[in-house]
């Protein structure tokens, strides 16, 4: 039997309709239960286990919190609302598109499943790691990993990394994003990073990506071994079967990030410069 998502919203024509666009997503994992009054969700409550709770702000009642659900999704009134504490608690602005929610709820229920084990995660299933990495500057690399990436989307849950020091993403996605990937990293070492991984994540399309750093300088602190040891973990996670990760040039070693990757894509360009760099390159490879 699925778990069951309950949508709970004092506008009966919002609830009804996020409700039903719920039940239209094939990947949605829940059974979809909608509810208008409050007495009803709560004499549910007793009989059911909800693994998610979608509530609007404004019926968030003392009986409401006292409900024992696996994770709450608070529909706001304002874009900007004050985040409550706590990693089971997130708050979804109410106005926005139903796929943009759909996109949300997908993302952080998968934390579902962590926040009640107590040891390691099993590997449920294999989690691909994909590295686009080039040695020419001007190969449209980033916009062949972001296809890579939303062509994956499609039929997966992907995670799109760029590693660059200066990589324009926020232009070519056109948005602004809160978190990075030195907020990622700095997480990762204080060993919250799963805990605090959908405040970072961002989503474009089908596919979810964190934000490059925002400050170039932070990548002469970040090492290779840090971004190993971040797409572990996030491997580990289980939120997503594959993550493209697009590497930059001359920043860290990309032999160490290279050699956890499953599928290595290089795209090139066809002059003697650029063959006597890859020459250079499989030499820098076999002395790793």
């Amino acid at each position: 039997m699925k778990p069951i998502a309950a949508v709970y919203d004092g506008d009966g024509t919002y609830g009804e309709r996020l409700a039903g666009y719920l039940e239209k997503k094939e990947k949605i994992p829940f059974q979809i239960v909608f509810f208008t009054r409050e007495e009803v969700l709560v004499s549910f409550a007793k009989e059911h286990v909800i693994g998610v709770l979608i509530v609007s702000q404004k019926k968030m009642t003392d009986a409401i919190r006292e409900l024992n659900a696996a994770y709450w999704i608070v529909l706001t009134e304002e874009r900007c609302a004050a985040q409550q504490e706590g990693i089971r608690y997130h708050q979804m602005y109410k106005y926005q598109s139903a796929e943009e929610i759909v996109r949300l709820i997908m993302r952080d229920s998968r934390m579902i499943s962590l926040l009640e084990q107590k040891q390691e995660p099993s590997w449920r299933h294999p989690v691909s790691v994909i590295a686009v990495y080039s040695l020419a500057e001007d190969c449209l690399k980033t916009m062949f990993a972001l296809a890579v990436a939303n062509q994956l989307s499609q039929r997966e849950s992907v995670l799109y990394l760029n590693l660059g020091a200066v990589s324009g993403l926020e232009y070519v996605l056109e948005r602004e994003s809160e978190g990075d990937l030195s907020e990622a990293v700095y997480h990762m070492h204080h060993g919250n990073l799963r805990e605090k991984l959908p405040s970072i994540v961002q989503t474009y399309g089908a596919m979810d990506y964190i934000a490059p750093v925002r400050c170039p300088e932070d990548l002469r602190v970040i090492t290779a071994e840090d971004f190993v040891h971040l797409l572990r973990e996030i491997s580990e996670s289980q939120m997503y079967t594959a993550i493209v990760v697009d590497l930059a040039e001359g920043l860290y070693s990309p032999a160490d990030i290279l050699s956890v990757c499953q599928t290595i894509y290089m795209p090139v360009k066809q002059d003697f410069l650029s063959e006597f760099r890859r020459k250079d390159f499989w030499n820098y490879l076999d002395a790793c």
